[in-house]
């Protein structure tokens, strides 16, 4: 997938992200643009994306959750009024990132790791890395029958 022309900002870390990703896709949406991931279920829009063609994305993408810019009340409009759950995310960056410590015995999940003993929703998102921060300040659609989470990077909330 070709680099987004999104600036280097935490907000649009998940677009860049999933950009970086060889499984995700990418769609125009007028003259902006989502890029999604399946495993994952997000996508993010981005640019001056038409409230239609999003509308149809959400709809076509039913059990992804859908990042916007908060500042596109329009796109938090149409999603509403499709039945979609609008909920802003809260998202905090840390002021200094390089005073953490290195985490001593962290490693990769192996390939095979034996994840059974886990609910297979946690499982399956642990096997696929679809357990990232949100880091911007997306208003935050996330799919049907999916539960309210929230965390230090944000909320996201379903129907």
């Amino acid at each position: 997938m070709t680099e987004l022309a999104l600036p280097d900002l935490p907000r649009w870390v998940e677009a860049h992200g999933l950009a970086a990703d060889p499984t995700s896709w990418r769609r125009t949406l007028g003259t902006g643009f989502a890029v999604g991931n399946d495993h994952a279920r997000l996508v993010v829009v981005g640019g001056d994306a038409e409230a239609a063609a999003v509308d149809e994305l959400a709809r076509a993408y039913d059990a992804h959750a859908l990042l916007v810019a908060i500042e596109r009340e329009d796109l938090a409009a149409t999603l509403r009024a499709g039945g979609r759950p609008v909920v802003r995310a809260v998202l905090h960056t840390l002021s200094e990132p390089d005073a953490l410590p290195e985490l001593e015995g962290a490693f990769p999940l192996p390939e095979h790791a034996t994840l059974s003993h886990l609910p297979p929703a946690l499982a399956d998102g642990l096997r696929h890395g679809a357990y990232a921060k949100l880091t911007g300040s997306p208003t935050s659609c996330p799919p049907r029958g999916r539960s309210t989470r929230s965390g230090p990077h944000g909320s996201m909330a379903s129907p």
